[in-house]
């Protein structure tokens, strides 16, 4: 008689045994495990926690297969598959940056929890299917699978989705992740992205993209700014800087209105250092960098009461001097 068990890790989502099994032999499957009865490349019996001795009515559809064996009580050999069913952790992340919906390079880090929801499927398609016989094999298949179809998801947002709006952004991954797990018998219990890296040059194209400007008004914009650095660099005017002149309104057309925050309806001051309308509640210019100061409480107008914004000459409201 043998005694068949498996005293596994936290962390590991299966551990295979091959060896003889004859009927009488005791299985011993611990709690959060299951235990799947493999030959062949096929998946039969299903145990679940408890200490099993084997014989023809708990395991029926192996001792079907190969009763040849278990009539005369002969060992053949087989492997149990132990699985683990508890929630696991995995830690991923993004080695390059991953080129978002609106052409902003982004980096991402997180943790996400798998359980392993149908035992027998699981071992039909990595262990069977996919060839994963051993515990490595099988952890670098699930982080390798997770970090891939976490990049496609990642790849459909845009900058201002992933930056200023994580929850939802985890959440949508995590419903899209789910779908693709099924198939494995893998529930995707949580996914949470934990940070998010953009270069520094992008920084100043999500501060327009989060107001509402489009990556081809962008692109204008940028385009424009170009012309206009060929045109101070250029050496006595000449051709260039007629070029220049030209092409300026052409690639600044229906941009310049709307990469302004008042368009965008947020509430501005002006930046002391080069007078760009900066949304109120900036610390630095996303123009030129310069800190700003916070502004200060709104006060009320002597004369009607009403609240005077910061900086403030005159009341909005009565065209009474502050």
């Amino acid at each position: 008689m043998r005694v068949i068990d498996w005293r596994g890790m936290n962390n590991d989502l299966i551990h295979a045994y091959r060896g003889e099994i004859t009927l009488g032999d005791q299985l011993i499957v611990r709690e959060n495990q299951q235990a799947v009865f493999f030959r062949d490349g096929k998946a039969y019996d299903v145990l679940g926690p408890g200490r099993h001795t084997l014989t023809t009515l708990n395991i029926p559809l192996l001792f079907n297969a190969y009763k040849v064996f278990f009539q005369g009580r002969t060992p053949f050999t087989a492997e149990v598959v132990f699985v683990n069913t508890s929630k696991i952790e995995f830690k991923f992340g993004t080695k390059q940056k991953v080129m978002l919906r609106d052409m902003v390079p982004c980096g991402a880090f997180g943790r996400c929890y798998i359980q392993i929801s149908d035992p027998k499927l699981f071992v039909i398609e990595i262990v069977g299917n996919l060839g994963k016989f051993t515990k490595e094999d099988v952890k670098e298949f699930v982080e390798a699978f997770i970090i891939e179809k976490f990049i496609d998801n990642l790849a459909e947002q845009t900058s201002y989705n992933v930056y200023q709006q994580t929850s939802e952004t985890s959440l949508f991954i995590k419903t899209r992740l789910r779908g693709d797990f099924e198939r494995f018998g893998i529930d995707m219990v949580d996914l949470k992205i934990e940070g998010v890296t953009i270069p520094d040059e992008y920084k100043n194209k999500l501060f327009y993209l989060q107001r509402g400007v489009t990556p081809e008004q962008l692109v204008g914009k940028e385009i424009a700014e170009k012309f206009a650095e060929a045109i101070k660099e250029t050496k006595g005017g000449g051709a260039a800087m007629g070029a220049g002149f030209m092409a300026i309104p052409y690639a600044m057309q229906g941009v310049s209105n709307l990469l302004t925050p008042q368009a965008a309806g947020v509430a501005t001051v002006v930046c002391p250092n080069c007078g760009y309308q900066v949304p109120r509640n900036s610390k630095f210019c996303p123009n030129c960098g310069y800190k700003l100061s916070m502004p200060k409480a709104k006060i009320k107008c002597k004369k009607c009461g009403a609240e005077i914004p910061a900086g403030s000459k005159y009341c909005p409201n009565c065209g009474e001097k502050v």
